[in-house]
């Protein structure tokens, strides 16, 4: 066995975290890929100055949809402290200066990681409040919002996004833990299987719909008013799905606090 097999083997026998810069690159797509096919965790950071979007999703078409859910994908800029922050918090090992490799260690306990998700709820829902006579968005509609009215559009689709990655990153862990059924939960879809099994979020194949929606929101898309009403319109759906199961699981831990 080489060098390169030994290495593969071991990383198979006991995932861990890696974080990729310039991930849709040639590189980093590419080393994207061979992590994902190993059942590791990746978070991805890319900007895309220099890369291409197409590169994820050929990366995509070569792994499994298991694999594929174990990429937390960050549009952003290295260079800048706040991107990097929030590729810290799907690597909170790192952050708090144990290591990376093994099981995740999360250091935010439920009460912590519950309270930072509803400082984001509490803003996506306002958002939504002062967005709902616009519901559903038209092309026509689109044009004719005003400053104020897109900086809310911002404000929804960037708490969106928050709130689903501090779910995913902190509260689901957090929860696992109070429960004390953690197991041997390698992979992040593992550990949304035991949640929906055990009850406290409703189908773990909905949170991978409510992902892939917060992904959306991190492409660059053109300034077309018929694209973006179709995205917006589509994501306030799923904002309304997000909420409740951030309530569902508050109810469920209220069996463990």
């Amino acid at each position: 066995m080489t060098a390169y097999e030994t290495t593969q083997t071991k990383l198979t026998n006991n995932p861990r975290s890696w974080l990729i810069t310039g991930v849709a690159g040639f590189i980093g797509s590419n080393l994207l890929e061979a992590l994902l096919k190993l059942n590791q965790r990746v978070v991805g950071l890319d900007n895309f100055a220099t890369s291409h979007q197409h590169n994820l999703d050929e990366v995509q078409s070569l792994v499994t949809p298991e694999q594929w859910a174990n990429l937390n994908f960050i549009q952003g800029d290295i260079r800048k402290l706040e991107d990097c922050r929030r590729a810290m918090t799907f690597l909170p090992s790192l952050a708090s200066g144990r290591g990376a490799g093994g099981e995740v260690i999360m250091n935010n306990n439920y009460e912590a990681a519950r309270g930072v998700c509803k400082r984001h709820a509490d803003r996506l829902a306002w958002a939504m409040g002062n967005l709902r006579p616009k519901f559903p968005l038209t092309v026509e509609g689109m044009r004719k919002l005003d400053d104020t009215e897109l900086a809310v559009l911002d404000q929804f689709s960037t708490r969106f996004a928050k709130l689903q990655d501090a779910m995913g990153a902190n509260l689901f862990p957090a929860v696992l833990e109070l429960t004390k059924d953690q197991g041997n939960l390698a992979a992040f879809l593992d550990k949304l299987n035991r949640l929906e099994k055990i009850g406290a979020i409703p189908s773990a194949d909905h949170w991978l719909l409510l992902r892939e929606m917060r992904n959306e929101f991190s492409h660059d898309y053109p300034d077309d008013p018929a694209i973006q009403s179709a995205i917006l319109n589509k994501a306030y759906n799923l904002a309304i799905d997000l909420l409740a199961v951030l309530g569902q699981i508050e109810s469920f831990a209220r069996n463990y606090t």
